[in-house]
């Protein structure tokens, strides 16, 4: 599990239902002052909205330099009114010293921005550092940003995620041209009535076996749970609520997002359901559009872009808190659920280090490869798989 492998800081404040992970740090005020960071998770805070911090991250030639913050919200964040439009945000950029923009590919703000009730994630990433396209190698500077209105002048937890990735060769063969459709797996009764208790946190998140599971969510909260899932094979999941609200005038929602080892979103195929009813019986699910391979970072479609990285995967459960007539005072009646988790393809070879020595481990570093060593030897591997050219990355839609 990665919270038993992180040191875990003292938060700076207490989200809500949410517990952040990490070094404590405390990042710089400019480029100037950054703090060195190693690869690996880390904890600070920004103080409230248009608040910058700055992260210095040692770049050598060849490597790409991976940076995506977690922004969760403690308990007494100002809310908005029903008639406010105030958004929160947070934005992740990567420079150099002289603090020219190296960034290759990046996405803000992946989450519900208009109310603070569950974590935002960004990421960036640089080209090869020292190529024709790319920043040269050296001192690179992180960049975060807090953007919006919501929570003028209260302090925000803030996760930032630091990896250092060496050149890889992807295996070839083809890139999907269109997105697989079909739902989730089959029902499957769970070996016990009890809910397992699920991670308050990326950081915290706790394995799950394959198979069925009860789960139990509460109100405004995202609870976390891993998979591991080998190149090319394909996660599927249905989630089918057995004790919930007497109807839907509630508005209220289960909903159910795939990240991958580096907190990036993963699309559902073609006929999934992220969104569920809360209602009792309310039923969704479906599947990764694609298995998860290496090459489809260099896919058209952005869907199976975001299938590139194998080996551990998040699934971030959240209740949402429905239509109250008063937003100081939702519904948090908790609701149960069976969640049924199913993996599908056999595990393929993975790509080396281009031009290492076949026999060493040169993911060992990454932060991901701590996750999943419990797992053993093949599924520390597959984690780092998708770290290849990112010129293509396309934007993806929030989710």
């Amino acid at each position: 599990m990665a919270a038993m492998l992180l040191a875990i800081g003292a938060a700076p404040a207490q989200a809500r239902g949410y517990e952040p992970t990490g070094d404590a740090v405390e990042g710089g005020t400019a480029i100037a002052d950054a703090p060195l960071l190693a690869p690996g998770d880390h904890l600070d805070a920004l103080d409230g909205p248009g608040d910058n911090a700055y992260y210095r991250v040692d770049g050598a030639d060849g490597r790409r330099i991976w940076a995506t913050a977690t922004l969760s919200a403690p308990d007494g964040l100002a809310l908005p009114s029903a008639s406010s439009y105030a958004t929160w945000g947070v934005r992740v950029e990567i420079l150099d010293a002289g603090g020219s923009a190296c960034t290759a590919a990046s996405d803000s703000s992946i989450g519900e921005t208009s109310n603070a009730e569950l974590p935002l994630l960004a990421w960036a990433v640089t080209d090869p550092l020292g190529t024709d396209d790319a920043c040269a190698s050296g001192p690179m500077f992180v960049h975060v940003e807090r953007t919006g209105e919501l929570g003028e002048g209260q302090s925000t937890p803030l996760e930032l995620h630091i990896a250092s990735q060496p050149p890889l060769k992807a295996a070839p063969g083809d890139i999907p041209a269109e997105i697989l459709e079909g739902e989730g797996p089959a029902p499957a009764d769970p070996p016990s009535p009890e809910p397992v208790a699920l991670g308050t946190s990326y950081g915290a998140a706790v394995p799950l076996a394959l198979g069925s599971h009860v789960v139990e969510l509460d109100a405004r909260t995202a609870r976390y749970a891993t998979v591991d899932v080998a190149e090319g094979q394909r996660l599927r999941w249905r989630l089918e609520v057995t004790e919930g609200d007497a109807d839907s005038s509630t508005g209220r929602q289960v909903s159910v997002r795939q990240r991958n080892a580096l907190r990036m979103p993963v699309a559902l195929a073609d006929g999934g359901v992220y969104d569920i009813s809360a209602t009792r019986g309310g039923i969704g699910g479906g599947g990764t559009v694609a298995p998860l391979r290496a090459r489809h970072i260099g896919a058209e479609d952005s869907s199976i872009v975001s299938t590139w990285l194998s080996g551990t995967q998040y699934l971030q459960l959240a209740l949402a808190p429905g239509y109250a007539e008063d937003p100081s005072a939702p519904d948090d009646t908790p609701v149960r659920a069976i969640l049924t988790i199913e993996v599908d393809g056999q595990a393929e070879p993975t790509p080396q280090t281009a031009g290492a020595d076949t026999g060493d481990s040169p993911l060992a570093a990454l932060p991901w490869y701590r996750i999943t060593t419990g797992a053993g030897a093949l599924a520390a591997l597959t984690a780092g798989l998708g770290l290849l050219a990112v010129r293509h990355l396309l934007r993806r839609r929030r989710g």
